[in-house]
């Protein structure tokens, strides 16, 4: 205490508060420097100037907000968290006079970027420029270096870089990796698993955590976006997001707030559904007192308590009615919402519900109620009381049946299954129909419980272990012995860090294009790459006679409960499939085979006749007589969208129906054609026995979409809005059937009926939930493409995306990123200006009406004086021997030419031809005609 009190009464330097109550009364003057992330402040003389640093800006709130703040604060430093501007403004009402920024990790000795927010900004703070010493690195998943603007996984270097992890030689080869930007022999760079971008002012934009991303009912969610704004929310004190759901099922959206005194929850939810489209806003709420922190201050989420509060906003409070069909329905809606509280007013899509939980909709009302209630109602009567009364209208109408275990040692393939048999056998070897996937799995991996999760599942579903074989004039599918595995298990760990992901990126594709043996009963592939004890890569490879995109979601939830009870030492959790897929064709044959088909046949008949057989969009190279299969996919930035969500509530749609209509007027601008055919994929699981089936089940759906007349993009919107009820009305005939039925034109070169599918993405196997572990997909193709064009749209965190896979034979990459921006601008001005005709909708770039309307019209530009005749002659000149005309007919050189062309005139003279006097030329398109045209000039 006497050596302290000489130090204390002139630096005066406390390194934690708690401890401040001891030193306190020996500081005497100068500066306090607190250096905490605790609350309690003791007692500080009046005089001195007190600095806070390595604070964490939920402390420094709780300081502000209770009126703690020391009255002589003169220098803030913020780490640890993110930090709002809302703080720092705050902080500088209080008469604080610099705050400041600060982040790091501890692998790079605490603080590796910094910025000193100014009084007055008006912008959420970044994490500012890298400090002395420090190197700053914006890489892409290959690590690649990134530009300005591109998000991306921020990896520090420099000065203050650890060695690693004391004792984990494996986590410190996955996180410590070679630096190939420094042109330093050895030096390499830590990765923090944050994700910034570059801003144009060099400083870094802070993203939030790489491994923050979850995947809810489809949509791509950045949580640290959705934090964000709520804790920008006026009596928003603190708020934490995160994705919520019972093991294996259905996940959504839980927000955790704290609120400040007269502040409702509902008005929280109202404001914050003004900020973000509805795909991001939680559906369930917990209020706390605060939320839970880490002894070092930090949001602890594992003991996030689970959402038990109800966003109390649904639309409406009227009651859907007091009888028990209300009260049923009621029920299903809070089974598949997972919530209550539901009002007569409540629009299904308004509060959670979306395509897939609209076809479980429909089965639960004929399971429950036993009345049959097509997607088409449920688009058309939204609300609840809306839907009571449509299930009262129609009781009393016949019901499909339900599908019935048979116990079946084979039969008969559906007829999808026996489509896909019959185009296998057309063209042996080909990985069209592959389905594959690769993910990384981040953190420690129980490998045998992965592998035991996917043997049980193989043996769950005998769709995975099937043999198909021709059977009479028909397909059988046999169900195997195999029980699943061995599964492969590859270590590239031994590699180079860049080797491994470029050998891992190979296996994958390889497998990818690898095709399966329909006879031989093994229709499910899985490979497993080890790349460091943390970090994994699993290659799955479905083929879809065996299943679709609902099946693969049913597989990655089932994986995920089978993998956490087994690595918890624990039996399956899962009862049996309530049916396999030959249950499922043998009830499909049944009821397609008399008055169904018939009557729905008889809808699709009238409806597509004399609709449009080609799509003609406009090729980068002629299509040959033989359909080529080669194909690839481009990733499409199609925006924010953010009146989206909105329009499409204004005009009694979804999303998709929005997205369909503006790629339905996207290919009817770039064909020339009022109608264009589009293809679209319907679940088709419509019996609950159906909803865990593992099967191809999926039907694709033709639309007749128009946009004669010159609509508005809202009519147009109507338009698709009801051919798509219509469809789905008669969406039970297979598509197979239908065009056996029609008998369209075929031709080698194009699919019949339609060209172009479009349709929402599916969360397939990235739906995967495995405790201790962050699972992420990356893209991989089959190399091949089934259309012309396939389109899933998704939103991610940067808005909405579309995959188009296009056919590489036909279509250059840029051509498709030259339409996906095209479409982009049109999408665009059609929210802006719904009435305005499609057709005048702006859809170029500056540089591309630059080009069209000037440049390309510049015919003075670069042209040499005089006629045709006189250029080709000079070129006769002066290249005598160069190839000027090749083709079918065979090649000239420019003097051959001219010798041919000129005995040919001659010729033409003899016989009287001359100034104005016409030639008639009759050729088939070949070398001849161009000769015989220059010989006529």
């Amino acid at each position: 205490e006497g050596e302290l009190s000489g130090v204390l009464a002139s630096t005066s330097v406390c390194f934690d508060l708690s401890v401040f109550e001891l030193f306190g009364p020996l500081c005497s003057g100068g500066t306090v420097v607190l250096v905490s992330d605790a609350l309690a402040l003791g007692e500080l003389p009046a005089s001195a100037a007190v600095r806070l640093v390595n604070t964490v800006p939920s402390a420094a709130s709780a300081l502000v907000a209770g009126g703690l703040l020391p009255a002589l604060v003169e220098t803030v430093n913020l780490a640890g968290e993110v930090l709002r501007g809302e703080l720092v403004r705050a902080l500088h009402a209080k008469g604080v006079r610099r705050v400041a920024n600060l982040y790091g990790p501890s692998e790079d000795t605490t603080y590796s970027t910094g910025v000193e927010v100014d009084r007055g900004d008006e912008r959420e703070p970044t994490i500012g420029r890298p400090l002395p010493g420090t190197r700053a690195l914006v890489l892409g998943p290959r690590g690649e270096l990134l530009g300005v603007g591109v998000p991306g996984e921020l990896c520090l270097g420099g000065a203050g870089l650890a060695r690693g992890y004391w004792g984990r030689p494996g986590l410190t080869a996955e996180r410590f990796v070679a630096d190939g930007w420094s042109g330093e022999s050895g030096a390499r760079v830590y990765r923090t698993g944050d994700r910034v971008r570059w801003l144009v002012a060099g400083e870094l934009e802070y993203l939030g955590r790489g491994d923050q991303q979850v995947k809810v009912r489809g949509f791509r969610i950045e949580l640290g976006e959705v934090e964000a704004a709520l804790a920008a929310l006026a009596g928003v004190r603190e708020g934490a997001v995160g994705a919520w759901g019972a093991p294996g099922g259905e996940r959504e959206l839980a927000g955790w707030v704290v609120l400040a005194e007269g502040t409702a929850l509902a008005e929280v939810v109202a404001a914050l559904r003004e900020r973000l489209p509805a795909h991001l806003v939680p559906g369930r709420w917990v209020e706390l007192a605060a939320l839970p922190r880490t002894p070092n201050g930090k949001l602890d989420r594992a003991r996030l308590p689970a959402p038990s509060v109800e966003e109390g906003e649904r639309g409406g409070s009227a009651a859907a009615g007091e009888g028990v069909v209300a009260q049923l329905l009621s029920g299903i809606w809070g089974e598949l919402l997972g919530r209550g509280g539901l009002g007569g007013e409540s629009d299904f899509f308004a509060v959670g519900g979306h395509s897939l939980l609209a076809v479980r909709l429909a089965s639960r009302v004929r399971e429950v109620l036993g009345v049959e209630l097509p997607l088409a109602s449920v688009f058309a009567h939204r609300t609840l009381a809306e839907q009571v009364a449509e299930v009262e209208r129609r009781r009393g109408e016949a019901v499909l049946p339900a599908i019935e275990r048979r116990g079946l040692s084979a039969g008969p393939a559906s007829f999808g299954q026996e489509r896909l048999w019959f185009l296998d056998q057309l063209a042996p070897g080909s990985a069209l129909y592959n389905m594959p996937a690769s993910l990384r799995l981040t953190g420690e991996l129980d490998v045998a419980a992965l592998c035991s999760a996917l043997s049980e599942v193989v043996c769950r579903h005998q769709a995975l272990r099937s043999r198909f074989v021709a059977h009479g004039a028909g397909v059988w599918q046999e169900p195997t012995g195999w029980r699943g595995g061995p599964w492969p298990v590859v270590d590239l760990s031994v590699l180079e860090e860049g080797e491994r992901r470029e050998v891992f990126h190979r296996l994958g594709s390889t497998e990818a294009r690898r095709p399966f043996d329909l006879a031989g009963g093994r229709l499910l592939r899985a490979t497993l790459a080890r790349l460091s004890p943390q970090d994994h890569g699993l290659v799955l490879v479905v083929h879809h006679i065996a299943g679709d995109g609902a099946s693969l979601t049913v597989l990655a939830r089932e994986v995920s409960a089978l993998y956490r009870a087994f690595v918890a030492g624990e039996p399956s959790p899962l009862a049996p499939p309530a049916v396999q897929s030959i249950d499922h064709a043998v009830w499909q044959r049944e009821q397609l085979g008399g008055e169904l088909l018939a009557g729905e046949l008889g809808w699709w008949r009238p409806h597509l006749a004399g609709a449009p057989e080609v799509l003609e969009l406009p090729g980068d190279r002629p299509r040959g007589g033989v359909l080529d299969e080669a194909g690839g996919w481009r990733r499409l930035a199609l925006g924010p969208l953010p009146g989206l969500e909105s329009f499409a509530r204004s005009r009694g749609a979804t999303p998709y129906l929005v997205l369909l209509a503006s790629f339905a007027a996207l290919l009817s601008r770039l064909s020339g054609q009022e109608e264009v055919m589009v293809g679209t994929p319907l679940a088709n699981r419509r019996r609950p026995e159906s909803e865990g089936l593992v099967a191809f089940l999926v039907n694709t759906l033709v639309l007749r979409l128009s946009a004669a007349g010159e609509p508005g993009f809202g009519a147009l919107l109507s338009r698709v809005r009801q051919e798509v009820l219509g469809a789905w009305a008669h969406g039970d005939v297979p598509l197979e059937r239908l065009v056996e039925e029609l008998a369209p034109r075929r031709s080698r070169g194009q699919t019949p009926l339609f060209q172009a599918v479009f349709g929402l993405q599916a969360e397939t196997w990235e739906g995967l939930a495995l405790p201790g572990l962050a699972v992420r997909g990356e893209p991989l193709s089959n190399g091949g493409a089934k259309f012309d064009a396939t389109v899933l749209a998704e939103v991610s965190e940067s808005g909405w995306v579309a995959w188009w896979e296009h056919r590489t034979g036909v279509w250059d990459a840029t051509t498709i990123e030259r339409w996906g921006r095209a479409w982009a601008r049109l999408l665009e001005g059609a929210l802006a200006d719904p009435e305005t005709p499609v057709t005048r909708i702006s859809w170029l770039s500056e540089a591309e009406r630059q080009q069209l309307l000037v440049e390309w019209n510049d015919t003075a530009s670069g042209l040499p004086p005089g006629t045709a005749v006189g250029m080709f002659e000079r070129q006769v000149g002066m290249r005598p021997e160069a190839v000027a005309l090749s083709g079918a007919g065979g090649w000239w050189s420019y003097s051959g030419l001219d010798a041919w062309t000129e005995a040919w005139a001659r010729e033409l003279a003899s016989a009287g031809v001359g100034p104005e006097v016409r030639v008639g030329v009759a050729f088939e398109r070949s070398v001849a005609m161009v000769a015989a045209l220059l010989a006529v000039w």
